[in-house]
């Protein structure tokens, strides 16, 4: 009896001991994606890491990356953010955005602050430390991804919207802010639907559109319209950009099933490329001669002296930075909602995957008198100019809604479902679909149903709605390789950063066909709040 009792007791301490504390999350190495299946693909765990929810009354509900890759944010439905070192999966800081909402976006940043959305609520935290240092009620729920430079912090409202508050204090101490931004209220321009996609704010300008169909190129500075489109259909994902100075180029998707590459401050529409179907998926921008700072090992010879006094030779390990640059061509990856994926020039809108075009009726079998094999055989059709074949876009449908993640040599994507698709980054050829990670492979991932697209590098960062994040890399891939080259200007910058400080700075290209006055101001009027100072003193 007694050592029933005792064996009752012991069983009952262990369960006791397994469930975790209130506030606490285990995670179940059940949920873990498994280290064999993803080698199979080429790929393995970096880090996991579990964040801390209320068993049953709390779920993670958004993902988000900052701007430069460091940081990786989680908010959940209880109004909670946990920061993250993106490389790592150590957690930085947690901070509470108020009462749940059950409304997130992405998380922005600039060099000291950390913007954060909860329902109609902008938090603004200290980057370090996640100490909450101000707090903005707006008139309507975020729809937008949040946008922040250092003097301001820009997002999209459910209204249509688009919402800026001054982080330079006011010149008149008698409008100085004691709450809220320190400039309080900037400006704000209101569109002809709600606006999805993020903002993007430059030097001297802002771009940014909605799905009502039209985009928009606003001065900053005094805030006055530059430019805006004809209807381009439904804008609901959010831009790329490519290129810098007056021929900066917005890389922009549409539900009217073209791509389009317009000139940032022109409007000129460089090109369009027809996808066949609607895209309401980001595109990824990558390219150019890419620098990756590697660690490498080595051996080198130490000189020591002995116990006999006498000096001795031996090989110590090393590690040291070298550089590798990897040259890849710009360009621009787009997947519309049929799941199939395009590789686009930027500077042409040509696409950058072809195959040649067969003459109809031509196709015959022949054997091969080496191998004995049957194979078919074509004619193709040539181009008259240069008498070559004939060249069409190649379609590779990969079962897709997502472009995760960018390496030197693959495109990762996700289904709807979680499964991943791998696609050759140079040729297009699907090196697995859905169906091949998923059975061949045995990579199972669909618990992991929140991500977010990369466009900084290759890492690719998965969730669940109970709190595990996993960080996945190509195997071997000690160090984060950027997705595109870093350029010494940022995009929309006209300043060159080599020109004498004397040297008067580049204006703002002219719109053709336009005064340089912008669009009428009565026809989309700015907003200005009640002392508010200019943006930039």
């Amino acid at each position: 009896m007694i050592r029933r009792l005792a064996m009752a007791w012991a069983a009952l301490g262990a369960l006791a001991w397994a469930v975790p504390a209130d506030g606490q999350t285990a995670t179940d190495p059940r949920s873990l994606p498994d280290r064999s299946a993803l080698g199979r693909i080429g790929l393995e765990r970096a880090w996991f890491s579990a964040v801390p929810l209320q068993s049953g009354l709390e779920q993670l509900r958004h993902l988000s990356l900052t701007v430069d890759g460091t940081q990786i944010f989680a908010q959940t439905s209880a109004g909670l953010l946990y920061c993250y070192d993106a490389e790592t999966g150590r957690m930085l800081w947690t901070a509470s955005l108020g009462p749940a909402s059950g409304l997130a976006e992405d998380v922005a940043v600039n060099s000291n602050l950390a913007f954060a959305i909860n329902g109609n609520f902008m938090h603004a935290l200290d980057r370090q430390t996640g100490t909450a240092v101000w707090v903005e009620r707006m008139e309507n729920n975020a729809s937008s991804p949040v946008a922040a430079t250092e003097d301001l912090v820009i997002v999209g409202l459910v209204s249509g919207k688009l919402l800026a508050f001054s982080l330079i204090p006011a010149e008149d101490e008698r409008f100085q802010k004691q709450i809220g931004a320190p400039g309080g209220f900037a400006w704000n321009f209101s569109t002809n639907g709600p606006i999805t996609a993020e903002p993007i704010p430059t030097e001297k300008v802002v771009a940014f559109s909605s799905t009502g169909g039209k985009l928009y190129v606003s001065l900053i500075d005094p805030p006055r319209i530059l430019h805006r489109s004809q209807p381009l259909g439904e804008l609901y994902a959010s831009m790329g950009t490519y290129g810098t100075g007056p021929e900066s180029l917005l890389i922009v998707p549409s539900r009217d099933r073209n791509l389009y590459g317009i000139n940032l401050f022109t409007g000129e529409q460089k090109w369009i490329f027809p996808t066949g179907s609607p895209i309401s998926a980001q595109p990824l921008i990558g390219g150019g001669d890419v620098v990756v700072t590697r660690q490498v090992r080595e051996d080198v010879p130490e000189t020591y002296i002995g116990t006999d006094l006498r000096e001795y030779t031996r090989t110590v390990p090393r590690i040291r930075a070298e550089e590798e640059t990897i040259p890849m061509p710009p360009t621009a990856y787009v997947l519309n909602d049929a799941g199939q994926i395009f590789a686009v020039d930027p500077e042409t809108g040509q696409s950058r995957w072809n195959r040649p075009v067969p003459v109809p009726g031509t196709e015959r079998e022949v054997v091969d008198p080496e191998t004995g094999r049957r194979q078919v055989v074509r004619q193709w059709v040539l181009d008259p100019e240069t008498g070559r074949p004939a060249l069409t876009p190649l379609t590779i449908s990969t079962g897709a809604d997502q472009i995760l993640a960018l390496s030197p040599t693959r495109i990762y994507l996700t289904t709807e479902y979680g499964d991943l698709a791998i696609v050759e980054r140079e040729t297009g050829d699907l090196i697995a679909g859905p169906a091949d990670t998923l059975q061949r492979a045995g990579v199972n991932l669909r618990a992991y149903s929140l991500s977010n697209t990369n466009d900084v590098n290759d890492r690719i960062y998965l969730a669940t709605p109970g709190g595990s994040i996993v960080c996945l890399r190509e195997i071997g891939s000690a160090t984060p390789v950027p997705i595109r080259a870093q350029s010494a200007t940022p995009f929309g910058h006209l300043d060159d950063p080599n020109a004498p400080a004397t040297e008067t700075p580049p204006g703002i290209p002219a719109p053709p066909g336009i005064d340089g006055q912008g669009d009428d101001a009565r026809a989309n009027p700015p907003d200005f709040g009640f002392g508010s100072a200019r943006v930039r003193p």
